[in-house]
């Protein structure tokens, strides 16, 4: 059975909120955004509220689930979603060693242009659905 992990794509006035993860391994270039596991009797919005607290300090509001990633080098599913806050304070956990807010228009320059697709898709809903 895969495990299911939540991922949010965070906005806050047209910038969006990258990690840079203490372990390297599966963020993009270096670069991720928060999200994890889904614990038992845990709702997907439930986790990812709580991870993004826990990673981040950030509250988030207004979520939107925009899509699901299946890489077949691994049993996870992930589910992403995309989030508006109000605020852009960040208080990193130890997971993390840096964050940047990246304005949506160079998010695929940040990510050394990996997953660009995606990448495109995600930058297009953001423009439609909270700017």
């Amino acid at each position: 059975m895969n495990k299911i992990s939540v991922k949010a794509v965070i906005v806050w006035k047209n910038n969006v909120l990258l990690l840079k993860p203490r372990n390297l391994k599966g963020s993009i270039g270096g670069w991720d955004v928060p999200g994890g596991h889904v614990k038992t009797q845990e709702t997907l919005t439930q986790a990812l509220v709580r991870e993004v607290y826990e990673e981040t300090g950030i509250k988030i509001q207004k979520v939107y689930p925009i899509k699901i990633l299946k890489h077949s080098d691994t049993s996870v599913e992930y589910i992403i979603f995309l989030c508006k806050t109000i605020s852009n304070k960040v208080v990193l956990s130890g997971e993390h060693t840096d964050y940047r807010w990246v304005q949506i228009e160079n998010v695929d320059k940040t990510v050394k242009r990996l997953l660009f697709k995606d990448l495109l898709e995600i930058k297009n809903l953001i423009s439609k659905l909270l700017i």
